[in-house]
Order: C-alpha cells, then structure tokens, then sequence
C-alpha cells in the first residue's frame, strides 16, 4: 500500500520514520514494540547486498524514484490532462530547471521542484532540430548548464532571451558566442559542433553516472540516486543461489560482528551483575566464546 502512496506524492517524513520503524520490528522482534533490539543499524541494512548490507531500499529512495517519474512526464511532454495543466499555469514556457521555487507554489509542485538537485545530471537533451532545448538550462553539452556561469545580465545584455533555444544559437555552421564570453569562458570554443535536423525533434534522455544513454525505468533511477558505498569482497560467498536464507543471514550477522557472542554481551552490561570472566565456550569450554573463538577458533567447531 505504502509503495502506491509513494508514487502519488512525496511522502512526509513522519510517515516514512513510521514506516521504516516498522520494517525495523518485523526484521528484528517480529513486530512486538520492543526498543534496542536491533543488532545492525538501520542505515547499514539498506545497501544493496554486493556493499554489504540486505538488499533492503529506503523509504525515501524510493519515494524519490516513483515521483521521478512524475517529473520525467513533465519532461517529455506525456500526453496527459495533468502534464498539460503543468505546462500551462505552472512552467508557462519556462524552462522545468528555472522555475523558482515559491511558497505560493502547490505542495506537489513544489515537492517535484526540490527532486531537481538529484536528477539534474543525468537529464540531458538529444540534439534534433534544436527548438525544443533551453540552450541556458537544460544539458546537451558536457559544458552545460550554460546558466551556471552565464547569468541573466549577460544574456540579455548580449541580446538573447532566457527562453532561448538552442537551435537560435547555431547559425551558418558556428555558435553565436560573443567574443567576450568566449574569452571569460574557454569552455565555450570547446563546444562539440552540432547538426540541426529539421526533420528530427528534440529528445529528452537518461544518462547514467557511467556517461551511457539507458532507457528510463524506475528501477533505474532508483539505483543512480541510492546513496551506495564500495562492493565488498565476501557478498558472494553470503547470498548465492542455492544459499538458504535464514544460514545466509546469521553468516552475514558473524561478518558484520553483531551475533550474541560473550565478547558482545560483555560490552552490553554495565551494571556488573553478570561475571562474564566465569563464562566460557559452550562447545569445547577452553574459553570464552567470541566471533573468532566460536568459528575459527573452537576445536568442536573445527571438527565439523
């Protein structure tokens, strides 16, 4: 129920604590509403499991994901009464990257506006004819946004519009740069050449972190904004296909250090009413059990 809601609207953060806190109980306690029961943070669970943690996806990652999709229709242009409405009393033929926002703005909309920080590098445009791409805001060029060094003043300084296309740059083979901004900003000769195809419409494209066009889904999107860490060593010797589950996760608790061993349960209490000294390993009684002891360590256990 709560994946459906999260493709609707961006979800208050109340709601995602509550969700997640749930998650939380049903991994660790079965649901009872037991506090410090949990042996791994919930912050290290939600890594895919080739960095090391269960595979399991944010709330909020996701939510961003499903609404990415919201704004991918505005992009695009979807045939729908919403994206049209958007495009009419909200862009208004502004460009989706400079509209502000305010605080008279709808709470959707302005929801949809704050997504563009995460989303903004792997949006780029397919040059065709060149009259769809807001040369200043929108990316078709490794130099792009043109607006974060060329401000407002200087455009219209030098005659242009802040609406302007891209293809009423390009004129007689060349860009229509002024001497002076090329000058100032050397990135702009390094501009690739483009050629304008009267016949061919502007596309609006995903590009992954790797520089590669991919079809858009959001499966994808959700794994270039997750926020993701190193691959570690040991993941395929923990999950693989003929692993059982309940093995693999007591394995990836004895990795990870945080199975009930004495050497934990020392660290735990503090009141002293427990003598952990006069504990010792359950299998062989030669010492205290650890993580070490217990797997590597422990001639009962060396001898299965």
């Amino acid at each position: 129920m709560h994946v459906y809601w999260a493709s609707v609207f961006i979800l208050p953060k109340r709601v995602i604590m509550e969700l997640e806190e749930k998650m939380r109980r049903f991994l660790w306690v079965q649901g009872n509403s037991i506090k410090g029961k949990a042996k791994v943070k919930w912050s290290n669970l939600c890594f895919p499991k080739q960095e090391g943690g269960l595979g399991i996806r944010r709330v909020l990652d996701m939510n961003n994901a499903l609404m990415v999709s919201h704004v991918w229709s505005i992009l695009t242009s979807r045939e729908s009464l919403w994206v049209k409405w958007i495009h009419l009393y909200h862009l208004r033929d502004r460009s989706f990257w400079d509209v502000p926002v305010r605080n008279n703005v709808a709470w959707s909309c302005r929801k949809m506006l704050q997504l563009r920080p995460i989303i903004r590098k792997h949006i780029w445009m397919e040059i065709g004819d060149g009259h769809k791409t807001f040369a200043w805001f929108d990316i078709w060029d490794d130099a792009c946004p043109l607006s974060s060094f060329l401000i407002p003043r200087m455009i219209a300084n030098a005659g242009f519009g802040m609406q302007t296309k891209v293809a009423e740059l390009w004129e007689f083979g060349g860009w229509r740069w002024l001497n002076a901004w090329v000058q100032r900003f050397p990135s702009l000769q390094n501009m690739r050449a483009i050629n304008l195809n009267p016949s061919v419409q502007d596309r609006v494209v995903w590009r992954s972190s790797l520089g590669s066009i991919v079809d858009y889904g959001t499966s994808m999107v959700w794994e270039e904004i997750q926020i993701s860490q190193s691959v570690v060593p040991w993941a395929n010797i923990v999950w693989f296909s003929q692993a059982i589950p309940r093995h693999s996760f007591v394995l990836w608790l004895l990795i990870k250090k945080k199975l009930k061993t004495q050497d934990v349960m020392r660290k735990w209490c503090s009141s002293g009413n427990m003598n952990f000294n006069l504990m010792c390993c359950s299998l062989c009684t030669s010492g205290p059990d650890s993580h070490e002891h217990l797997f590597f360590e422990c001639s009962y256990a060396c001898c299965i």
